[in-house]
């Protein structure tokens, strides 16, 4: 981490003696630094809303929520309405069981 914190993330690729130990650069789709790091800034233009909806969409495969979205849909079983069409009784279930230490619990 540079000293003193991050500090302006937009700055690091603009700060020489950064490059120079391959921290942060801008880089193009092939990941190849570009030459002129103030160059490559000064050409990026503000988006509109409407294009980083657009953006939005097209990297969460048409949803704003991306796989979210996926979990939003999928059944919860915990909030049905319904009653059970099964009856559970005590011989449903085992006298003891077992508890995995994972998962940072």
């Amino acid at each position: 981490m540079p000293k003193g914190g991050f500090g302006n993330l937009i700055a690091l690729p603009l700060q020489k003696e950064t490059r120079k130990h391959g921290n942060s650069e801008f880089v193009d789709e092939n990941f190849q630094s570009y030459d002129d790091q103030w160059a490559y800034l000064n050409n990026i233009r503000k988006m509109n809303e409407e294009e980083v909806g657009k953006g939005i969409l097209n990297l969460c495969n048409g949803n704003e929520y991306g796989d979210l979205k996926k979990e939003e849909l999928e059944e919860k079983p915990w909030l049905r309405n319904k009653k059970s069409k099964y009856e559970l009784s005590q011989k449903d279930f085992p006298m003891e069981g077992g508890i995995v230490l994972a998962n940072m619990i």
